[in-house]
């Protein structure tokens, strides 16, 4: 029964892991392409 467990934490944690990744990199994406935006607006109105 331990072992299983275990092994059942071991996969929660890299599954929250990979979870974080990906949210951190949308989040990275996000804000750039947001401020890539805005900086082609001001440029547009400069």
């Amino acid at each position: 029964g331990e072992d299983f467990t275990s092994v059942v934490s071991e996969i929660m944690m890299y599954i929250l892991l990979v979870f974080l990744t990906l949210w951190l990199f949308i989040e990275m994406i996000y804000c750039y392409r947001k401020v890539s935006k805005a900086e082609e607006a001001a440029q547009e109105n400069a």
